[in-house]
């Protein structure tokens, strides 16, 4: 069931100002295995700076959805090697603040974190540039949107403390998700979330 969302954002140090959304083909372009190492090989017109890329080890979840969104689709199995890594965020972050012509990306609250220190940009999936929002994100429109989720076993509800639980959980998800920087669902989903829990129950007893 959708509980929440996290809008994975592309970001670059705030001095990088020719460029405020990228392609789809641009964004294979950096991030693929033979990813370029200066912005004028992305896009003509794009000056000759290098471009130094920051982002999640292999470890990380967030590097396994922007794989699948960005590179398999065009039959790529593995991104450059060549590149900033960390699992943490944070240092992600701090490298590309702290280098002009960086490129990088993580979740979306730790660029609500740095905002006046690091520029979003937008993503053209392939219907024009969308820039990474709450709205964005809750309506699909944005392409590197990650729908977050909970579990649950259907005969795992026949038990009453697991059912209040989960009732619970999706009673007072909106709050949590907020606070750690994540999007929350829609209403429609978290209502079909909650009739699925009530259908499965009714179902176990």
């Amino acid at each position: 069931m959708r509980v929440a969302t996290d809008a994975l954002t592309m970001v670059t140090h705030p001095e990088t100002e020719f460029v405020s959304c990228l392609t789809q083909d641009e964004v294979v372009d950096i991030w693929g295995p033979d990813g370029a190492d200066n912005w004028s090989q992305v896009r003509d017109g794009f000056p000759d700076q290098k471009l130094a890329v920051f982002a999640p080890g292999s470890d990380s979840g967030t590097y396994d959805f922007f794989n699948e969104t960005v590179l398999e689709p065009n039959d790529i199995n593995q991104p450059r090697q060549d590149y900033n890594a960390s699992e943490d965020d944070n240092v992600i972050a701090q490298g590309i603040i702290g280098t002009p012509g960086s490129w990088g990306y993580f979740g979306y609250a730790y660029y609500q974190q740095n905002t006046d220190r690091l520029t979003a940009l937008a993503y053209d999936a392939g219907d024009g540039c969308v820039e990474p929002s709450a709205e964005t994100a809750q309506d699909d429109s944005y392409k590197l949107a990650r729908p977050l989720f909970i579990y649950v076993k259907k005969s795992a509800l026949a038990d009453e403390h697991v059912a209040d639980f989960v009732n619970f959980y999706l009673d007072n998800v909106d709050a949590v998700v907020g606070e750690v920087g994540y999007i929350a669902a829609s209403q429609e989903e978290l209502d079909q979330a909650r009739q699925k829990v009530a259908d499965a129950i009714e179902a176990a007893e």
